[in-house]
């Protein structure tokens, strides 16, 4: 009679070895913002395996909820491994923090990795403000 490999022991070298394929290391990771958006980067000091990242935001506050995908970067071939999303549709409210997280995806479509990341909106300046308030004063 034949042994085979027990079904524990098989999903376990298969795991060893999607990890071992899939050595992205991310080096950093933050988000800034300013008067045109919030600016989200991140570094990778090695992205093998990593074919795209997937860009997401939610609200800062809420503990759940679902995440609103933005865009997707593609991963670069060169030796570039800086990578930055500008988000300019969420800070219109100046008030609101957001979260945001890069999914790394896999040359094999898996989602990987994760990482967060939360900045607020700096706000508009005192000028602008002072416009707005103009602006909407005609309305009245």
């Amino acid at each position: 009679m034949r042994q085979f490999l027990h079904p524990t022991l098989a999903l376990l070298a298969l795991f060893i070895l999607t990890t071992t394929l899939f050595a992205a290391v991310v080096q950093y990771y933050d988000a800034k913002g300013d008067a045109n958006g919030i600016t989200v980067r991140w570094g990778m000091q090695d992205q093998s395996g990593v074919a795209k990242f997937d860009v997401y935001r939610k609200e800062a506050s809420s503990t759940a909820g679902s995440w609103t995908w933005l865009a997707w970067i593609q991963a670069r071939t060169d030796s570039g491994k800086d990578y930055s999303y500008m988000d300019n549709e969420g800070f219109k409210d100046q008030s609101r923090a957001f979260k945001y997280k890069i999914q790394l995806v896999s040359t094999s479509g898996a989602e990987e990795a994760a990482f967060e990341v939360t900045a607020s909106y700096d706000g508009l300046s005192s000028t602008a403000k002072r416009t707005w308030g103009s602006i909407k004063a005609m309305f009245r």
